[in-house]
């Protein structure tokens, strides 16, 4: 499958995700975690570098295997950023600090 994103400048924070192509919505863009032998792990050069937005390009679902796939939220624009909310995350990861929402 090819690669629908680049890591690219963020507007938000060093760098990010970037749309290569315009994105449909509900188009599943990479995994953003893995689950392994009930660990689970943020992918290297992909979750790791999706930043936090309260209004969000994007967002994560269950996959297959109990990978969470991030997925286009209403459409994403080719160079635009592809963005989760953090509050939103698998309640197994850490939340952000009360400051930062």
């Amino acid at each position: 499958m090819e690669t629908r994103y680049f890591i690219g400048k963020s507007n938000i924070h060093g760098v990010g995700i970037i749309a290569k192509q315009f994105l449909q919505p509900y188009d599943e863009i990479g995994v953003g975690i893995l689950e392994s032998n009930g660990y689970h792990q943020i992918t290297k050069n992909f979750g790791e570098l999706i930043n936090h937005s309260y209004k969000p390009t994007a967002y994560l679902k269950y996959g297959l295997n109990g990978w969470w796939v991030c997925a286009s939220a209403n459409g994403i624009l080719a160079g635009q950023e592809i963005t989760l909310d953090y509050r939103c995350s698998p309640m197994y990861l850490k939340r952000p600090d009360a400051w930062f929402i």
